[in-house]
């Protein structure tokens, strides 16, 4: 049997948050001691995304007018946000290509 299997969810939830408050003073952060041990450790919002999840927000969003600029993606407060597409697709015009649109006019004038 192991340590904490004898436990209450109460007691291993209490033992859990003792054991966070430790790592962070030690490590920095629960996500740096996690990298350490080597646990992915992934927060709320580090979300998974494929390639298509991506694509599909930003057909949704472009609507029937199949355009779509930067700052009207990042006023929609989308998840992932116009970075993490930049860093996926390289630009975001060819995001907005490969989702069957194109960039508006105001973004290329950017």
């Amino acid at each position: 049997m192991g340590k904490y299997e004898a436990l209450t969810d109460k007691e291993l939830l209490k033992e859990l948050s003792v054991i966070n408050k430790e790592l962070i003073q030690r490590f920095g952060s629960f996500k740096e001691a996690c990298r350490l041990a080597g646990v992915v450790y992934k927060s709320k919002n580090e979300k998974l995304y494929t390639n298509e999840d991506i694509l599909e927000k930003m057909r949704e969003i472009a609507g029937p007018r199949r355009q779509l600029s930067r700052v009207e993606y990042d006023e929609a407060n989308c998840y992932p946000n116009s970075q993490t597409i930049i860093r996926r697709f390289g630009y975001f015009s060819r995001a907005c290509e490969l989702a069957g649109g194109r960039v508006s006019e105001e973004e290329i004038k950017e």
